[in-house]
Formats: structure tokens, sequence, C-alpha cells
């Protein structure tokens, strides 16, 4: 379950690359877009169920990045707070992405996706 710290990143780092693949089919990225930011907050919702919701809940999480411990490499850390901040920018996301798809036109999806 330490991996589920490090699946909102993933998940945003596989949505970068995919919509710079389909930059060439506007729709397609457009889907590529939205499709990414709902993964984005079911990743970030079944870290909070992880952490804080769940009745098992640790309350805290820590994924080591190589496996080298904390001295020497990177902690990453899932708290109730980070949980939170997680889900706020997933909600404000979803919902600014969902905003341009609608909004933003052809010419300017070129330039600013």
């Amino acid at each position: 379950m330490e991996t589920l710290v490090i699946a909102p990143l993933l998940v945003a780092l596989a949505t970068v690359v995919l919509t710079l693949v389909t930059s060439r089919w506007l729709r397609l990225q457009q889907a590529a877009s939205v499709a990414g930011a709902l993964a984005y907050a079911v990743s970030v919702g079944a870290l909070v169920w992880s952490i804080v919701l769940s009745p098992e809940a640790p309350g805290a999480q820590a994924y080591f990045v190589g496996g080298w411990p904390p001295p020497f490499g990177i902690a990453l850390l899932a708290d109730g707070l980070s949980a939170f901040m997680l889900a706020i920018v997933a909600v404000v996301g979803f919902y600014a992405i969902a905003f341009s798809v609608l909004y933003v036109d052809r010419i300017d999806q070129r330039v600013y996706y």
C-alpha cells in the first residue's frame, strides 16, 4: 500500500506524456486531459481512503524513493494534511480542465496545451 503514495505523481506524469503524444489530434488530446484529470482524482481518492478514511488507516504512509533511507534518499510522506491538499488540487484541477475543454478554441489549444 505504500506505492499508493506515489500514485498521484505517476498518474500526472503519464497524463503529461499522453497529452504531448496526442498533440496533433486536438479532440484526442482533450479526451486525454480529461481522462488524466479523472484518473488523478481517483488515485487521490484512493490515497485519502487508505490514509484517512479507512477503518485501518495508519494516519501516515512513507515511500522511500529507490529504497534508500532518508539520510541518503528521498522520502515521500503522505499524511492527513497532504491528503487534504491533494484532494483540493484534484477537485480544482478537474474543474479547470473541464472548463478549458469547453471554452478554449482550437487556435489557443495548439498554443497553450
